[in-house]
């Protein structure tokens, strides 16, 4: 193609043409606990006891048409399947999540819809209430233990002493 211009030609050759293949990196922008902005640096996530949800917002850095950037995330530990969002949704958040370690894997588009190759992987702790911990729950069935042997002693010995009273 050969355009004219003041003293000059321009000249645009379609076969060197190349499709939009920018892949945008992702950042978050900013950090939720319990409704409260939390600062982050990169490090893991922690939920402590009194802590119900987090909330991250993502940012795909392609700002050509962000309109058109597209997120998707899952919660690895919790649900292995991708939850896909548009722009206008960036929220993550996720609500009640029992103890455990989970990786946060986020996933941004260009403004094509192609998915870039770059992830952000967020590490995310949650700590358990001391009710929830394992020595608790060892704790539990070892009481349930005793008071089952208990129960069944003083039975045993109820039924001996009925027995005795009877024969005499």
């Amino acid at each position: 193609l050969l355009f004219a211009g003041n003293n000059s030609l321009l000249s645009i050759s379609p076969a060197q043409y190349r499709a939009w293949q920018y892949q945008p990196p992702l950042v978050i922008s900013s950090l939720f606990k319990n409704g409260q902005l939390q600062s982050w640096r990169g490090a893991p996530i922690i939920i402590e006891t009194g802590d119900y949800s987090f909330a991250v917002d993502v940012a795909a850095l392609d700002y050509s048409d962000s309109s058109r950037n597209r997120y998707r995330y899952r919660l690895r530990g919790f649900a292995e399947q991708w939850l896909e969002v548009d722009s206008e949704h960036r929220r993550i958040q996720y609500t009640k999540l029992p103890p455990g370690q989970y990786q946060l894997e986020v996933q941004g588009s260009n403004r094509l819809g192609q998915w870039s190759l770059r992830h952000l992987n967020i590490d995310v702790i949650v700590v358990p209430a001391w009710y929830q911990s394992w020595w608790f729950k060892l704790l539990l069935v070892l009481l349930a233990a005793v008071l089952t042997y208990g129960v069944i002693l003083w039975r045993t010995r109820r039924l001996r002493h009925q027995k005795l009273k009877l024969e005499r």
